[in-house]
């Protein structure tokens, strides 16, 4: 809900659309717009590909899950859950710990049995530490029950200073260009933890 549904359509449409088709907008300086003729063609691709929860259902997680079962048996494959802490999770049994872990729990085993991918999303706790995948509020579980763990750093002063505590200064220093870094934090399959990819940000998309 944190995002109007005609928002988040416009941003999508912007990074499908990319800056060598983008027009720069002659109200808002540094600001692009896609031309209606490609915005059509992207509305027409993402048809049946992409749909939004309507929050108008509320944010009970029974209500959530019935509602994935309906959206993979028709056809969806990635489900993203945006995120843990705006959930109601409260008809799930014990404290709020264990609730979370039942939930997490609940998501996983949904994934495996409909063969489908789940990514929820989580934030952590105000830290003054470089973060590392026990940041995240609430229980260990969460990150203990799931396949991948993976954590989004801004590059900026605390990660140059706090990462190079972490990692050491020239690895750290290698990605002080980059917007943001993705850190793989844990993955099941092949075992790959600590492992840091730089990310640009493109600001005209």
């Amino acid at each position: 809900a944190e995002l109007q549904p005609y928002k988040l359509k416009e941003w999508l449409e912007l990074a499908a659309c990319g800056k060598k088709h983008l027009r720069p907008s002659k109200i808002y300086p540094d600001k692009f717009y896609v031309p209606e003729n490609i915005r059509q063609k992207i509305d027409a691709w993402l048809d049946d590909k992409i749909f939004i929860y309507n929050n108008e259902y509320g944010n009970q997680w029974q209500q959530a899950y019935n509602d994935m079962v309906d959206m993979v048996e028709s056809g969806a494959k990635l489900l993203i859950i945006d995120n843990l802490f705006s959930m109601d999770i409260t008809s799930l049994e014990g404290d709020k710990n264990n609730q979370q872990k039942e939930f997490i729990l609940n998501v996983t085993t949904f994934a495996r049995k409909y063969e489908c991918h789940c990514i929820v999303v989580c934030h952590p706790r105000k830290s003054t530490d470089f973060l590392r995948k026990e940041s995240i509020s609430g229980t260990a579980d969460l990150t203990n029950a799931c396949d991948n763990c993976f954590i989004i750093h801004r590059v900026n002063n605390d990660f140059r200073k706090r990462g190079a505590e972490f990692f050491g200064e020239s690895a750290i220093t290698s990605y002080i260009n980059y917007g943001n870094v993705l850190e793989v934090a844990k993955n099941r399959m092949f075992g790959v933890v600590d492992y840091l990819c730089g990310m640009y940000y493109e600001i005209e998309s």
